[in-house]
């Protein structure tokens, strides 16, 4: 019963502490823009966020590519947070994506980073 016990907790946080390291890998974005020749995120930044910050996760399901932008590196500034845009071009996405196709954005919308 106790090893029983022991494995139980230890499941659960185990899966408190994947389920966190999710969604710290979430981004929320204030806005998206899609055009034939660019993808604009709109971003909260505190001070020390640029394009470096993130990378896109591409995935094609069917005839539709699901897109979630992800924060590489977090933003420690302490300023009160402004948005940004981030852009893709056109050829920074031509191997990875066709911007003419579906494309579905799997970021949450905010309108607050808090």
């Amino acid at each position: 019963m106790r090893k029983f016990s022991i494995f139980f907790a230890f499941m659960v946080i185990a899966t408190y502490a994947f389920a966190q390291a999710a969604t710290e890998q979430d981004v929320k974005i204030a806005g998206f823009n899609v055009s034939l020749d660019q993808m604009t995120f709109t971003v909260w930044n505190s001070g020390y966020t640029d394009k470096s910050s993130f990378e896109l996760e591409i995935t094609e399901v069917g005839t539709i590519y699901e897109v979630r932008l992800v924060r590489i590196r977090k933003d420690y500034g302490k300023m009160m947070p402004q948005p940004m845009e981030i852009i893709f071009t056109h050829e920074e996405l031509k191997d990875k994506l066709d911007l003419r196709s579906d494309i579905r954005i799997l970021n949450t919308l905010s309108v607050y980073n808090f």
